[in-house]
């Protein structure tokens, strides 16, 4: 009898400790899935979403030189000349495009928004020597007449660098002198003038040249290797 109410008792043990295991494994797979779930629920940690998250880029210093309203019959569409600090990163290009275009939409309704940056004011007559961004249906300039004006929904960016640009070894030693950049300046604006009272090119910029190397007091060769540099720099 002794030995068969001690097999009971052990019996009985065996069976509380088997509950108790099985309660605590039963917590731990609870304690686990509220665990799994609360992360999920959540998604990536704080802290990995502060390190994921990149900041804002801060938008050049720029001043707009010139907005011209092109539009045609069917399309609002701007050109806009903007001087911008050099050297710029593409992502600072794009926020700056960004700013202007918000800038103009906040006026008015539009179709299409064509942003050319320069290095200086001095070259804005002559082709962008930064970038030149479009804000356009798919992106594209010539489909500014194909959506409502104000409709965005497939208005998209496009841009176009200069090699200067995107090419870190580009020397920013072979930029214009601020010299340079208004003896050209000032030679392209003779240059026109003089091309309203003739149509003969060479003649114009003959007598551009040396108007331009007396009123600065420097020699016509000075002149000549200001506008050869402005070139270079403009397209590199």
């Amino acid at each position: 009898m002794t030995h068969a109410r001690d097999a009971k008792h052990r019996g009985a043990h065996l069976r509380s400790i088997k509950r108790s295991l099985a309660l605590t494994w039963a917590g731990v797979w609870t304690f686990n899935i509220a665990v799994m779930l609360l992360v999920s629920a959540c998604g990536i940690p704080a802290a990995q979403q502060e390190a994921t998250t990149a900041p804002p880029v801060p938008v050049a210093i720029y001043d707009i030189v010139e907005v011209e309203d092109i539009s045609l019959a069917h399309a609002v569409r701007f050109s806009v000349k903007v001087a911008t600090e050099f050297p710029i990163s593409t992502e600072q290009i794009g926020a700056l495009c960004e700013e202007v275009v918000e800038n103009l939409q906040s006026q008015g309704s539009l179709n299409a928004v064509a942003v050319f940056l320069y290095d200086t004011r001095s070259l804005v007559s002559w082709g962008y020597s930064i970038a030149k961004c479009e804000y356009a249906p798919n992106g594209v300039w010539a489909d500014a007449g194909n959506v409502q004006r104000g409709d965005y929904s497939t208005h998209k960016y496009a841009y176009e660098y200069q090699p200067k640009v995107v090419d870190g070894h580009m020397a920013v030693s072979e930029r214009p002198t601020e010299q340079e950049y208004n003896l050209c300046q000032q030679w392209d604006e003779l240059t026109l003038e003089l091309l309203f009272e003739s149509d003969d090119v060479a003649t114009a910029e003959t007598i551009a040249y040396e108007r331009i190397a007396v009123k600065n007091g420097v020699s016509i060769q000075i002149v000549e290797d200001a506008l050869v540099k402005c070139t270079a720099w403009t397209w590199r």
